[in-house]
């Protein structure tokens, strides 16, 4: 880790002017999803991209199964800071275990620039380099020179085909098509949404967290969050969430949940019910 910070500050006084010399490479026409780690070529074979919630995430993963994952704590053009201080965060992965992270300590961190995100076409461009850290051995890894150019994205949170959610809510079941989940800032986000973003529930656990049983309170480390079709949002006041699985490597959980949640004031209620989830996040 000798010498971390001075070339975090060097990387954070030349990413600004070598923007637009970058910007004058920048491909034309396609999309792209590349970088060096290490210095050694990095190229994305497949992504996914997603603006919602106020959130930008992106991920692309290479043909060797490493991926590179870009949480950004905005949905706007502009230069992001990446620490263990900052909202916004950026990792690699290997394919296997936890990875290298932009905020697993004080001497990792780096930037994303969001060049444009052009609504009409759903095409979003930008530049990014960080130092990430390994939390279970203090290694590191040096990404340099990345760039993400028209890349299509979502409205909606990135999701996997094979994941599943179900519940009932009020009484009334509730199986929506849309279920993903992704880690940023140390944090697990899982999300559930109706095609036609009529309705939508939200959780936010510890990133790291194991089969047991918690308690749900938005308040706390477990939360969860419900937005009934009129877009009233509902916040855990108390529940159960039990992990029967969680897989760090391969990432995938499974748990049931039961929550009662209220409106600011113990306002509109919502009862969710007999619910479980089988996810595979990023």
């Amino acid at each position: 880790m000798k010498n971390l910070s001075f070339v975090l500050l060097s990387m954070t006084i030349l990413f600004l002017a070598s923007c637009k010399k970058d910007e004058e490479q920048l491909p034309a026409a396609s999309d792209s999803f590349s970088a060096k780690i290490d210095a050694a070529s990095w190229k994305a074979t497949s992504y996914q991209a997603s603006i919602y919630n106020g959130s930008i995430v992106i991920v692309g993963q290479a043909s060797n199964g490493t991926s590179i994952t870009l949480s950004i704590a905005s949905d706007t053009a502009g230069l992001y800071g990446l620490s263990n201080s900052t909202a916004s965060a950026a990792s690699y992965s290997l394919g296997s275990g936890k990875g290298f992270s932009s905020a697993s300590s004080p001497d990792a961190g780096g930037q994303v620039l969001i060049e444009s995100i052009n609504v009409g076409t759903r095409e979003i461009t930008g530049q990014f380099n960080f130092i990430g850290i390994r939390s279970s051995d203090d290694s590191t890894i040096n990404i340099s020179g990345g760039r993400f150019v028209k890349l299509k994205y979502s409205n909606l949170p990135l999701g996997l085909e094979n994941n599943q959610l179900s519940a009932k809510i009020n009484g009334n079941n509730w199986s929506p098509s849309n279920v993903s989940g992704f880690v940023a800032f140390n944090t697990l986000y899982i999300n559930a949404i109706d095609p036609d973003g009529t309705k939508s529930l939200a959780f936010e656990l510890p990133y790291d967290i194991g089969p047991g049983s918690y308690t749900l309170n938005y308040f706390t480390d477990y939360k969860a969050l419900y937005i009934s079709p009129s877009g009233a949002k509902h916040y855990a006041v108390r529940g159960n969430l039990n992990v029967s699985s969680h897989n760090l490597v391969s990432q995938e959980i499974n748990a049931g949940f039961d929550i009662y949640l209220e409106e600011h004031e113990g306002k509109g209620v919502v009862r969710i019910t007999v619910g479980d989830f089988e996810i595979n996040y990023e």
